[in-house]
C-alpha cells in the first residue's frame, strides 16, 4: 500500500468514534436478555456521546446489529431497536452496524487496550471483570438477582 493511500484511509475514518451499545449507553441484564428492550441510559452517557458527537462522527455498534447465526442459533437484527432507543433518548449518531469499522477509537465495556506488550494482555484477560459485576457497582445487586433466574447448563 502507498503511503499516499494509508494517508487517505487514515482522513477516511480519523473523526469516527464508535460506541458500543448494552452496557456502554444502555444498562445491561446479560447475554439472556436478547431480543429484549434495551435498559435505561447508563447515567451521564448520553451528554457524553452527544459532547463527543461536536467533534467526531459517532457510530453506535452492537453484537444486536449483528444479526447471523453462531453454535447453532439464528440471533435477529436489531438495528431498528437500537435506533428506536438512540432517537428516544436523543442521542445525535451517524449510524449503527454490528461489523467492526475503521475508526479513531471505540468505546466499550468488554475490550482491553493493547499496548504491545502480550504479557500485560494476558494478565488483564485473567483478571477482566464486567464493570457492572464489579462489587460496589450499583448494578451488582440487580445483576446477581437476574443471574439467579438464568438456568445453568449441566457440566460434563
Amino acid at each position: 500500500m502507498s503511503e499516499h493511500n494509508k494517508e487517505q484511509i487514515s482522513e477516511d475514518f480519523r473523526d469516527i468514534i464508535c460506541v458500543d451499545f448494552d452496557a456502554t449507553l444502555a444498562t445491561y441484564e446479560g447475554w439472556h436478555v436478547h431480543g429484549r428492550e434495551p435498559g435505561p441510559p447508563i447515567p451521564g452517557a448520553i451528554e457524553a456521546i452527544n459532547k463527543l458527537a461536536e467533534k467526531y462522527r459517532i457510530w453506535i455498534y452492537s453484537a444486536r446489529a449483528w444479526g447471523g447465526t453462531m453454535d447453532g442459533k439464528v440471533y435477529e437484527d436489531q438495528k431498528s431497536l437500537i435506533k428506536e432507543w438512540c432517537d428516544k433518548h436523543g442521542v445525535k449518531y451517524e449510524g449503527i452496524t454490528g461489523s467492526k469499522i475503521p475508526a479513531k477509537l471505540y468505546i466499550c465495556d468488554r475490550s482491553i487496550r493493547f499496548n504491545g506488550d502480550w504479557d500485560a494482555t494476558m494478565k488483564e484477560v485473567e483478571e477482566y471483570e464486567e464493570w457492572y459485576l464489579k462489587d460496589g457497582s450499583r448494578h451488582t445487586k440487580e445483576k446477581a438477582e437476574v443471574m439467579q433466574e438464568v438456568p445453568t447448563l449441566p457440566s460434563t
